[in-house]
């Protein structure tokens, strides 16, 4: 129910802001909620938390790769009948996936994500502008991206 959604949300959100717990354990949680935000399709809100993430442990690149999988998970929802354009929020995502490489706790993960989700990006030959051009993505994302390509 929407009741014990909000409650769970509540809670975490609650957990977090407790000033004597320590960046771990607020790391934990902002996790715990950011992935929770992501099954409701909160997907500004997650994102929100994964940057809490990031600040909260700066040396890891988990919060990158949460925020690739937001962006995925979120590229349907967006546009559920426009496979060009959940193509072009997966390149997005792969900002953030490259992100994740350079950090020794995501490196491999980082690597087996984009192996995966690389048939899925745009090929070169099916579309008809220049690789170096930025693409508006609208939806809640409101930013601009570099169309990745697959190297099929």
């Amino acid at each position: 129910s929407d009741y014990s959604v909000f409650n769970k949300i509540k809670f975490l959100e609650e957990k977090i802001k407790e000033n004597n717990l320590p960046n771990e354990e607020k790391y934990n949680y902002a996790s715990q909620l950011s992935n929770f935000l992501i099954r409701e399709k909160k997907f500004p809100q997650a994102l929100e938390y994964a940057e809490l993430m990031a600040e909260l442990k700066p040396d890891s690149g988990k919060p990158f790769l949460r925020k690739g999988s937001i962006y995925t998970s979120s590229a349907r929802f967006c546009y559920p009948n426009n496979t060009r354009k959940q193509q072009i929020i997966l390149s997005l995502a792969f900002e953030e996936w490259e992100k994740a490489l350079k950090y020794e706790d995501s490196e491999k993960e980082a690597k087996e994500i984009m192996e995966r989700y690389n048939p899925y990006l745009i090929s070169q030959d099916e579309f008809g502008i220049p690789p170096s051009k930025e693409i508006k993505i609208g939806c809640w994302i409101n930013k601009k991206v570099k169309i990745r390509f697959s190297n099929e």
